[in-house]
């Protein structure tokens, strides 16, 4: 029902749909599921992010977390390899078929820049149980963007961290390898696969057909607006204006169903950008029922914004000049409900760019606000904690405490699922793919990449702000039953801060 001096209007049709029935809620979307191949175009098809993964698929993920609870999670090398071969540190081991999805380093130590012990040691993969690596170059050429096959920005070194998204994929077991053993704080994430469907194994050679497909790859990162203008060029476009008064509600029927939202954009008019930011973005799959809706947030930090953070440009959330864009796939069978709710006026525009149809595997699009305020001690900030199939697609923190520096940012992330822990971090500005935060150099100011950053690190005398997103594009963390992830706030949930997140992921239901 529509309430204050909203107007609908539909660029892609003439005719409005406010009187479409009620309708059931579907069965569970399709057992069956995408099985990643780790081939490079699947980093440039946003859309598959919503498909829900195989049932056997299985992230595993290897780091230097300290595993006796305490916060030694890289500082002397302790627990910073897996065993010793021949001298050098075995960083993650894996047999049957899989992806390395990410690679994370930070400088060895903060002061001095430079990874292992600046003698250039080199990073072996070994692949399919061969003697001889797949891949042996120096570390610091992994993430440099010079290699063919490592590009810039699927690489990047910014903010403390080294990052690298390009996939490798395997067909009978990898093992990862390190020179020496100077290695102290990283990460590793591999998504483990149920059979090897249509995985070609990574090679380094000559006449390897990746540069191609990374070079496209690299490309789509670099400029989303760019590809994703061409990937949509045919997509059908819905627009719902608004002009509303303080303390009112706005619905609207989406486009009719079966329908993929790819893009939603929101352009406030002149001096309601605040107004905008605190209102609150409802959506409903498959009901009319929006006191329960899938997604429900508040608009600002549902695209990236936070403590007046500057506009920037990721792959799935930014601002340009006038206007805010989330790029979350978004399928519905059926029908979708948007609805705004505002405590102030506002106008402005809602465009939503989609294209018909839905694929069989497609998960719902779901994204929820936490809030501790302020967090407990000895507990975990949750982030989801959910029954049933779907996969984690990414966050948007927000921290804000009383110190000399976020020492909350000692906290880990950890990811419990199908009940058994399967990805435990060694720092907050880690997970975020950064490193030592406050240091000169390293995670001492604002910074923002393709599929993470923090948009938001500043302080006023003790009291700090502190945003950070990451968009699990490249690895989302699937789950068949149940989830729990969530991070610590300090070593051990010892520094109490106020912590909210936006948390974006895709389930079988539609719904709560």
């Amino acid at each position: 029902m529509l309430s204050g001096p909203a107007l609908l209007l539909l660029l892609s049709t003439a005719t409005a749909f406010p009187d479409e029935p009620k309708v059931q809620a579907p069965a569970a979307a399709s057992a069956a599921g995408f099985l990643p191949t780790g081939s490079p175009r699947e980093l440039r098809d946003l859309g598959l992010l919503s498909r829900l993964r195989d049932p056997g698929a299985r992230m595993i993920g290897f780091s230097s977390y300290d595993r006796t609870g305490g916060n030694n999670d890289g500082f002397n090398g302790t627990y910073s390899k897996i065993r010793v071969e021949g001298g050098n540190s075995v960083l993650a081991e894996v047999d049957g078929p899989g992806i390395i999805q990410r690679i994370w380093f930070t400088h060895t130590v903060g002061e001095r820049p430079g990874l292992l012990d600046g003698k250039r040691e080199h990073i072996r993969f070994y692949l399919d149980g061969s003697p001889h690596p797949a891949l042996d170059i120096p570390l610091e050429e992994l993430f440099s963007g010079d290699h063919s096959l490592f590009p810039a920005p699927l690489v990047t070194r910014g903010s403390g961290g080294f990052a690298c998204y390009v996939p490798v994929p395997f067909r009978n077991g990898c093992k990862v390898l390190v020179e020496g053993q100077g290695v102290r704080f990283y990460q590793i994430g591999i998504l483990r696969l149920p059979r090897e469907g249509s995985i070609t194994t990574f090679t380094d050679g000559p006449d390897t057909p990746l540069r191609d497909e990374t070079r496209r790859a690299a490309a789509f990162w670099a400029d989303p607006e760019k590809g994703l203008g061409e990937e949509l060029a045919g997509a059908q476009v819905a627009k719902y204006e608004i002009d509303a008064h303080g303390g009112s509600t706005h619905q609207f029927v989406l486009p009719p169903a079966p329908a993929t939202i790819r893009s939603l954009e929101l352009t406030p008019a002149g001096g309601t950008a605040d107004a905008w930011k605190s209102a609150r973005l409802r959506v409903a799959w498959e009901g009319d029922d929006t006191t329960a809706p899938a997604v429900d947030v508040p608009i600002g930090p549902a695209f990236g914004m936070a403590y007046g953070s500057a506009t920037y440009r990721s792959l799935l959330v930014g601002q340009g000049d006038r206007t805010w864009t989330n790029r979350y796939p978004m399928p519905y069978r059926r029908q979708g409900i948007l609805r705004i709710d505002t405590d102030k006026p506002l106008k402005g525009t809602v465009l939503v760019r989609y294209e018909k149809g839905v694929a069989d595997d497609a998960g719902y699009f779901r994204a929820n606000l936490r809030e501790a305020l302020p967090t407990k001690k000895d507990e975990d900030f949750a982030w989801l904690r959910e029954q049933g199939r779907g996969h984690f697609a990414g966050v948007f923190l927000m921290t804000e405490g009383k110190a000399k520096l976020p020492y909350w940012l000692e906290g880990d992330d950890r990811f419990k699922v199908d009940g058994t822990l399967a990805v435990h971090g060694t720092g907050s500005e880690d997970y975020f793919n950064c490193g030592w935060y406050a240091l000169e150099g390293r995670l001492d100011r604002p910074g923002t990449y393709p599929s993470y950053g923090f948009p938001v690190y500043k302080n006023q005398g003790e009291q700090w702000q502190v945003a950070a997103y990451r968009w699990h594009l490249a690895d989302p963390v699937p789950f068949s039953k149940s989830i729990e992830a969530g991070i610590e706030h300090g070593g051990v949930n010892d520094f109490i801060a106020d912590y909210r997140a936006v948390v974006f992921w895709y389930s079988e239901k539609p719904g709560p």
